[in-house]
């Protein structure tokens, strides 16, 4: 018997993270001989970004889906901030993607009201 996919991985949200974490990998590898400590803050970054997101997509409670959500946030905050940092071109619109990912998290999954980037 088949096991059927996690719903969360169908979310529109789940899956700009892992699209922006794939991205913030190719950053990772661009700066990894000049930075390798920034290569790897980025790569925990963006693996917990995609984690956060079904986290709180698969939460029980009020409180677990904020806390989820909240992680989620600051991850994606962190991120947008590193990588507008870099200075790497071929990633510029990585730090607005992350911006507008967290705005999306901030409405759907921890209140439009609470500001969460």
């Amino acid at each position: 018997m088949a096991e059927s996919r996690p719903q969360y991985k169908s979310h529109p949200l789940w899956e700009a993270a892992i699209r922006l974490a794939h991205d913030a990998y190719g950053l990772a590898d661009a700066i990894r001989v000049a930075d390798p400590g920034a290569a790897g803050e980025i790569r925990r970054a963006a693996v917990s970004v995609p984690a956060r997101i079904a986290g709180a997509l698969s939460a029980e409670t009020s409180s677990e889906k904020e806390s989820e959500a909240a992680g989620a946030s600051a991850a994606l905050g962190w991120l947008a901030a590193r990588a507008e940092s870099a200075n790497a071109p071929s990633f510029e619109g990585l730090a607005d993607r992350a911006r507008e990912l967290c705005r999306g998290v901030g409405i759907q999954l921890g209140g439009e009201d609470r500001p969460v980037c």
